[in-house]
């Protein structure tokens, strides 16, 4: 919302890589939390009580895959082909996103 007000291509170069650093860091991190919730799923004293936290853990992990994918489309909405530099370099952590053992809700970012 703030780049509607600043405009189209209100930030440089150098402003959009610090953006996708921070982007990349959060989908590094999410990546981390999402296996280590499947890691305590194949524990064998892993019960409904846990379940349901992870459940919740993983809801609010889906809430911030939605607003990190909204950023980035916002990004390019504002910058367009100005943002493809800075965008290859978390291109790769998006595509890891798409395989098969992501959820279809995390695949839809």
């Amino acid at each position: 919302e703030c780049a509607d007000v600043a405009g189209e291509n209100c930030l440089d170069g150098s402003q959009l890589l610090q953006i996708v650093a921070a982007l990349q860091e959060v989908i590094k991190e999410s990546e981390e939390r999402r296996q280590t919730r499947h890691s305590k799923k194949q524990e064998p004293d892993f019960d409904e009580e846990e379940e349901e936290a992870l459940d919740e853990e993983h809801e609010k992990e889906e809430d911030l895959l939605d607003s990190l994918g909204q950023c980035v489309g916002y990004l390019f909405k504002t910058h367009k082909a100005n943002f493809l530099p800075a965008f290859e370099q978390i291109m790769p952590y998006f595509l890891q996103l798409l395989s098969a053992q992501h959820t279809a809700v995390e695949r839809r970012i």
